[in-house]
């Protein structure tokens, strides 16, 4: 995997990291998510209403879109999906796919994008293992791509590092989709503490090939591929 560190990245939220039981770790998120700390919280104490007005606040910044992701009650049978469940998600897909025009990616019609699907994996899990999450989309922070987060309340992964290097994992337990997040991310930083819960940090930068500006995936970037320049900041 490669690390794209950015001088304008800061400390990540004490809030979410005292919430999930980890100690104070570096976080790569723009400054205006200092109100998630707060959100994590809220969200926490069941002050949905008060969350909302947060969700709000943060959903006013440039190429910024969070939404809470609400219990999988009617969301999920089993392991698939509703109609209802569908329905969700497919609708944040469209939001994603448009916010990632904007920054520059070419959508193919017709087609599922790899932010859809990256998101519909991470929604997935929180249904599956969590009582509530939080997806938050928005451009990097130097204007290469897209960074997406997702915070939940979770089982956790007990071994991330054995996930994220592909070896065998029991079937329906916690971190089965990170492999498949991870081929169509350029970046990936999870940290899970079992028993309180995941954060998932995931950077799409990028790049030019055979014409189209799509997804800089990690093998692309371990095979030389260069990264288009960052877009004019808004």
């Amino acid at each position: 995997m490669v690390n794209l560190k950015t001088k304008g990245i800061i400390l990540f939220i004490v809030g979410v990291s005292l919430f999930l039981s980890y100690p104070a770790q570096a976080r790569r998120v723009r400054k205006s998510f200092k109100e998630l700390s707060t959100l994590v919280n809220v969200v926490q104490q069941n002050d949905m209403a008060k969350a909302k007005i947060i969700i709000t606040k943060l959903n006013m910044q440039p190429v910024t879109k969070v939404w809470l992701i609400p219990v999988a009650t009617d969301y999920m049978s089993g392991v698939r999906f509703t109609k209802k469940g569908n329905d969700f998600v497919d609708a944040i897909g469209k939001e994603i796919d448009e916010l990632a025009k904007e920054v520059g990616f070419d959508i193919k019609e017709g087609y599922v994008s790899d932010f859809v699907l990256v998101v519909t994996e991470l929604i997935s899990n929180i249904w599956k293992y969590a009582q509530w999450g939080l997806i938050i989309v928005s451009e990097c922070n130097d204007y290469r791509g897209i960074e997406i987060i997702a915070i939940d309340n979770g089982e956790g992964i007990e071994d991330v590092e054995r996930v994220l290097r592909g070896d065998f994992v029991k079937k329906q337990s916690p971190g089965t989709g990170l492999e498949l997040i991870q081929s169509k991310s350029s970046y990936i930083e999870v940290e899970s503490t079992p028993g309180k819960g995941t954060t998932v940090m995931i950077e799409m930068y990028l790049c030019l090939v055979d014409g189209r500006r799509v997804v800089a995936h990690v093998d692309y970037l371990e095979s030389g591929v260069n990264l288009e320049p960052p877009r004019n900041s808004p």
